[in-house]
């Protein structure tokens, strides 16, 4: 649903669309009595410890206000808790610890809680569509060394993303979209060892695409459309043989399309439209045989779209308007153009004198 909803904007980005994305309707809250205080200590299901990071971490994010709190602060049995969930350890006589708190869409408010750094076995934490959270990422969250899941997403965080992040060595998926948070990709990024999914789309992050998110061998998608982030596509991108979704539409990129993405054997999709690169489209793109989806729109790339491209057997969207780029005419490839069902940008090449000519830009042949 996460991968869908993210090609979705991509989509959007690609045909100038604004998408104005809310949250999902839900139910009317719960009505329970405010609960101030609790005693740690009548519980034996996990730590005190532990216990009292929930009840902290509760007080500082408003939890009488949430729209579901069921349990919170009422019973004995802090695992039973709304969007709490518990792990069971080795020994059947130890205690529980908390492994999840999944609390999207449910009136959090406040920044990102330091009570949970003391969960020291929490793997999962989604705090999404909490849009009255705000603040900045603090640099303790690179001690939740555990954590595996992480969607800070629609959550209006401000500020730099800190490189403390980095340590957080078990991460898996990282969602940090549709905030508002600027300054630079920490290059620390590529230490992540097992990261699979990084979401930072639709912020205000700017300058270069760090060449070290080339080292992430396990990443399989890439998001970092509609920000503000300039220079060369970094041609290190081709190293992320697991990679299946890059996107970066919508920033301030140019040079030229680097040939070495056409080492990404895996890829599905390639989302580059609305930057300013320049140049040809590289032959290499051809290799991409798994490409479902490529959108290319709104660059000043110029020339024929290469004879290659007939390799693309499950191409399904293509999209290339505004652009200066044409159509081969010859059969082959209008054949080849048949078989893919979305087709934005149409030009078919005019050749004469040795020049190519489309619209009103020209180079030699």
């Amino acid at each position: 649903m996460k991968k869908l909803f993210h090609r979705i904007l991509s989509i959007g980005a690609i045909l100038g669309i604004v998408l104005n994305v809310s949250a999902q309707p839900v139910a009317a809250q719960e009505i329970s009595y405010p609960q101030t205080t609790y005693d740690c200590s009548i519980q034996n299901q996990i730590s005190i410890a532990e216990c009292q990071a929930l009840v902290d971490f509760y007080t500082s994010t408003g939890g009488n206000n949430w729209m579901y709190k069921t349990g919170w602060l009422q019973n004995t049995t802090p695992c039973s808790w709304y969007g709490v969930t518990c792990g069971a350890p080795e020994n059947p006589a130890s205690l529980k610890y908390v492994s999840q708190i999944i609390l999207q869409q449910n009136g959090l408010t406040g920044s990102f809680p330091l009570e949970l750094v003391n969960l020291t076995q929490l793997k999962k934490i989604n705090f999404s569509f909490n849009r009255d959270m705000g603040g900045v990422i603090p640099e303790q969250i690179g001690n939740m060394t555990s954590l595996e899941y992480l969607d800070l997403s629609f959550i209006g965080l401000e500020g730099a993303i800190p490189p403390q992040m980095a340590n957080m060595v078990s991460l898996r998926q990282l969602d940090l979209s549709t905030d508002y948070l600027s300054g630079e990709i920490p290059p620390q990024f590529g230490n992540f060892p097992v990261l699979e999914e990084l979401y930072l789309a639709n912020n205000s992050l700017t300058g270069a695409i760090p060449e070290e998110l080339g080292n992430i061998s396990t990443l399989r998608i890439l998001y970092l459309s509609n920000n503000q982030l300039s220079g060369s596509i970094p041609a290190g991108l081709s190293r992320l043989s697991s990679l299946i979704d890059l996107s970066l539409s919508q920033n301030k990129l140019s040079g030229s399309i680097p040939p070495e993405l056409g080492d990404l054997s895996a890829l599905q999709n390639l989302f580059i439209a609305a930057n300013q690169l320049t140049g040809s489209l590289p032959p290499e793109i051809g290799n991409l045989i798994s490409l479902s989806g490529l959108g290319i729109a709104s660059n000043p790339l110029v020339g024929p779209i290469p004879s290659s491209f007939t390799n693309l057997n499950h191409l399904e969207v293509f999209y290339f308007s505004e652009t200066n780029l044409c159509e081969p005419d010859d059969t082959a490839f209008q054949t080849w153009k048949n078989t893919v069902s979305t087709w934005f940008g149409t030009q078919v090449c005019n050749y004469s004198n040795k020049l190519y000519i489309p619209g009103v830009m020209k180079y030699e042949r």
